[in-house]
């Protein structure tokens, strides 16, 4: 039986680099950084406990130095670059700070990417993962058309996998996991090292509170969404 999950420790991986985004971390979206917009949105959830911040920036260390209820833990150099992972970045800070974790409560990460989550998104994800019994959660966004009708396209050639009329409920909804909010039991993360358990539940977020920074696009759309005042 899966041990009782009263409390979560939060995780935000905020690192220095970014390939396609440089910056991307501290780049503002409605006048906010990024990091900061994450790190609101797990202090107001009013689960999270500890919060902790970990990165190898040096400005965002020291812009949120001697903040009162965050944890900013500077992050190992060798796991500084684009190749570990956060599963990486969450074992060694289990192995250097092992009194963090020692209530055995579950583990969430947030990423700073996430402009549109918000405290409300991160409570009732936690909400919902205490409830289900399930070993993880992961939040998901519904595809916008059935992913059975995709084109391809090659040297402007379009060709398709499908024939025919498609009428409503040909397709059952699919999902694409979102990566705003991630949970698991820190058993399962030992085991697993995924939220992908064979017991894990869903949490929707519909676009675009969705929306993930990870192309230049993503953040000039941001900012007209907010412009617009669509969010």
């Amino acid at each position: 039986m899966r041990a009782r999950q009263d409390t979560c420790v939060c995780i935000i991986g905020a690192r220095a680099g970014s390939k396609r985004v440089p910056g991307k971390n501290r780049l503002l979206v409605g006048g906010v950084p990024l990091y900061r917009n994450a790190v609101e949105a797990a202090l107001g959830s009013g689960v999270c406990t500890p919060t902790i911040l970990t990165t190898d920036d040096v400005l965002i260390q020291q812009d949120l130095a001697g903040h009162g209820e965050l944890l900013v833990d500077e992050r190992p150099s060798h796991l500084a670059g684009s190749s570990p992972s956060m599963w990486d970045v969450v074992e060694d800070m289990m192995r250097r700070r092992p009194k963090l974790f020692e209530q055995g409560g579950a583990i969430m990460l947030l990423t700073p990417c996430h402009p549109f989550r918000t405290a409300y998104h991160v409570r009732m994800a936690f909400e919902q993962f205490r409830a289900s019994g399930a070993d993880a959660l992961v939040s998901v966004t519904a595809y916008p058309f059935p992913p059975e009708l995709r084109l391809s396209v090659n040297n402007n050639r379009v060709t398709r996998d499908w024939d025919g009329l498609v009428r409503a409920g040909d397709h059952l909804v699919s999902y694409y996991p979102n990566g705003a909010v991630t949970i698991l039991t820190q058993e399962a993360f030992m085991t697993h090292r995924s939220p992908y358990t064979g017991n894990t539940t869903a949490f929707e977020i519909s676009w675009p509170e969705c929306l993930d920074i990870d192309e230049p696009g993503d953040l000039e759309l941001a900012r007209r969404l907010i412009d617009s005042g669509v969010v």
